[in-house]
């Protein structure tokens, strides 16, 4: 199944230099094993770190752009590669997504000082939501954008066969794991999504427990919402997360 779910590139055709920005290369190893690759753009100022899990295809050179709209509204950022993507070594599955993504958070939250944000978009957000879901594991807030409800949702709309989508495992069910996600948390959608159609969004938002906000981008498709939605979408991103960072704050001073 998973020649169906992902879609990795191995080349890395730019890197942040090629964009004016700094970076670290960096390296992790999983709890299996694998290596995994990923950049650090870090922001000297910044008072929070966004840990960006991007979507099904291509590779972290293809975000930089996106990256690079973040770190200019005052964020750093850390970009990883899935295995199987890009220099990551490995192939890619779901339950590898998830030991990838757990790799990152050990590093980061002994590595990088400040509030830790998850970002995911596409399949992104739902290793995001897994992420945030773990006991263990406290981000200051989530963010995901463009994500499906779960996999089988996705399936019944993309395979003509009706009832085939039952005969699949349940893969990335994250509509019922985003119920015990207790950090704020901001659910993004382009209200013209193609490929996930904008009620995903709608329903992914009506699971989670509060805090929690809705944005739906007018005009948004699928992999245009952070163009789309122009500064005022940097703007909703910015004040979810100093908001976040607030109320995270308070409650250690409590």
């Amino acid at each position: 199944m998973n020649q169906y779910i992902f879609y990795p590139e191995k080349t890395l055709w730019r890197t942040p230099a090629d964009i004016g920005l700094p970076y670290e290369t960096i390296w992790l190893r999983t709890e299996d094993g694998v290596r995994i690759h990923g950049w650090l753009i870090p922001h000297i100022d910044a008072p929070a770190t966004i840990l960006f899990f991007h979507g099904n295809a291509g590779t972290i050179a293809d975000r930089l752009d996106n990256a690079r709209l973040l770190y200019e509204a005052g964020w750093q950022i850390f970009l990883l590669d899935y295995r199987g993507f890009g220099r990551s070594e490995g192939t890619p599955s779901e339950q590898g997504t998830y030991r990838d993504a757990r790799a990152v958070w050990e590093w980061a939250r002994t590595e990088l000082r400040g509030h830790l944000v998850l970002f995911g978009r596409s399949l992104g957000g739902a290793v995001a939501i897994w992420l945030a879901a773990q006991e263990d594991v406290t981000p200051t807030a989530l963010i995901v954008e463009n994500t499906f409800t779960r996999g089988r949702d996705i399936a019944k709309q993309v395979l003509p066969i009706p009832g085939v989508a039952h005969l699949l495992p349940d893969f990335y069910p994250s509509i019922d794991r985003i119920k015990r996600i207790t950090c704020p948390k901001l659910i993004i959608h382009g209200e013209e999504d193609e490929l996930i159609p904008v009620e995903h969004g709608r329903r992914l938002y009506e699971a989670a427990p509060p805090p929690k906000d809705l944005y739906l981008v007018p005009g948004g498709h699928h992999n245009d919402t952070w163009l789309v939605g122009g500064q005022a979408y940097l703007d909703r991103l910015s004040s979810f997360i100093n908001s976040a960072i607030g109320e995270e704050s308070s409650h250690e001073h409590a």
